[in-house]
């Protein structure tokens, strides 16, 4: 499930499994709030990422140490309560050995 659909899930759990309440929703002061309906908004101040984390962090009572702990595993957001996609996971790490698969190309043949 990606993070979109995990916001969604959790809105919907939220208003009772309702769309029509999802929809009418006025929450200003929760951070999925602009993406409930599980697509992007380019309005929103914060990335779906920042806002399941900071959704996490308010339902931990307000501690930015709690979200790595919590241990409420059937939670839609609980995979991305970091404010990681851990569908990501590992990339990027080939950046440390950029420069010595730079060396190995220059080097003749």
């Amino acid at each position: 499930m990606s993070y979109l659909v995990a916001i969604r899930q959790e809105c919907l759990l939220c208003m009772n499994d309702q769309p029509g309440l999802v929809r009418a929703c006025r929450s200003q002061s929760c951070p999925l709030h602009p993406y409930r309906f599980g697509s992007r908004n380019p309005k929103a101040k914060l990335t779906p990422l920042r806002a399941i984390r900071a959704k996490c962090v308010d339902c931990l009572g307000r501690s930015t140490a709690e979200p790595k702990g919590c241990g409420h595993a059937p939670c839609p957001l609980f995979p991305y309560r970091t404010g990681h996609n851990p569908k990501l996971q590992g990339r990027g790490k080939g950046l440390a050995n950029a420069g010595r698969f730079a060396v190995t190309l220059q080097q003749p043949i």
